[in-house]
């Protein structure tokens, strides 16, 4: 599926901002998002700055923000998830790249998270639905669906290829 499919559904639900942590299988989601005047990316340091910016804006602004990360990242998201996000239900979108998943060759040091993301994503009570290109809206509708009634985080799973990569843009010049 094209990035620009998924994106198009994202503003349909009205998802903002977007908060993305460099990830190459979420790269071409990202690079569309980063060209798309109406989309607000934010760059973090880390995925836990990113979690403390998902919860201000949605304090801010009742909408819900979606975190883009890789599955090693979420680890890093547990400590801001449980003691700001999980406590006072302050609800963001997960987008969450499955490197590691069980079958596909991805390194080594994708393993361990590739098998584990989805216990580790049920121990902490974090509803997620893996997407695929023929249910995502309707994956996306439900996941945001229990957002609005549990006021929590969720998690939308991308797996690998699911999304195409983009055409590179020709370099412009001032010259």
């Amino acid at each position: 599926m094209k990035a620009q499919r998924l994106i198009k559904e994202f503003k349909k639900h009205d998802i903002w901002p977007f908060i993305e942590v460099p990830c190459s299988i979420l790269e071409p989601v990202i690079t569309r998002l980063m060209k798309d005047k109406d989309c607000d990316v934010l760059n973090p340091a880390s995925e836990a700055v990113a979690v403390g910016l998902a919860a201000g804006s949605y304090i801010a602004t009742q909408k819900i923000p979606a975190l883009l990360i890789q599955n090693s990242g979420l680890c890093n998201t547990l400590n801001a998830l449980t003691s700001l996000n999980l406590t006072y239900r302050i609800p963001f979108l997960y987008i969450i790249s499955w490197r590691g998943e069980p079958g596909r060759d991805d390194g080594p040091q994708h393993a361990v998270m590739g098998i584990k993301m989805g216990d580790l994503l049920k121990l902490l009570d974090i509803p997620y639905i893996v997407l695929t290109e023929n249910g995502f809206e309707r994956g996306l509708q439900e996941i945001l669906k229990i957002i609005a009634k549990s006021k929590r985080p969720a998690a939308l799973i991308l797996k690998k290829g699911l999304v195409e990569e983009e055409m590179p843009l020709a370099l412009e010049s001032n010259y």
